[in-house]
């Protein structure tokens, strides 16, 4: 007797497996002072002391609030010291899509700079995206430097 094959639905993409979660802390002070831009990529800290996960966009800034309008899970707000006020209230997003991390210049008044390893440092413009790799380090002045972290 023949046989015949039945066929079978592709599979989900939304029922594989998430991506690891990437994720950034804020760089100590004694730490950021040595920024090298074009130093190779480090190890991850060996602790979690400090990880900030990108399971959900964070925002960032002296005084950071949500959207006006959220869509999808609602952002992790990191509050950052700014004694000099070089931070805006809402400076920078972060935020993890699929297996990448993008990082968006919020409308800051001072502007944000970027620093990918083995490339120069790099100024974002109000409003734009940047896609980056672990070890990028994000400047959004006064002294405060966050890094991102290998996803996990």
């Amino acid at each position: 007797m023949p046989t015949a094959a039945i066929p079978t639905s592709p599979v989900d993409d939304d029922r594989a497996a998430p991506p690891p979660v990437h994720a950034f802390r804020i760089v100590p002070a004694d730490e950021a002072d040595r920024i090298d831009p074009v130093a190779p990529l480090t190890a991850a800290p060996a602790s979690d002391a400090g990880r900030i996960p990108l399971d959900v966009p964070a925002v960032v800034g002296r005084r950071p609030r949500p959207p006006r309008v959220v869509r999808g899970a609602a952002p992790r707000l990191v509050t950052v010291p700014s004694p000099s006020g070089e931070i805006s209230s809402t400076h920078v997003g972060i935020r993890q899509e699929g297996g990448a991390v993008v990082v968006t210049d919020l409308d800051s008044t001072n502007g944000t700079a970027v620093l990918i390893p083995g490339a120069e440092r790099l100024a974002l413009h109000r409003g734009e995206s940047l896609v980056v790799v672990p070890g990028t380090r994000v400047d959004v002045g006064d002294g405060v430097v966050l890094e991102i972290l290998p996803a996990r």
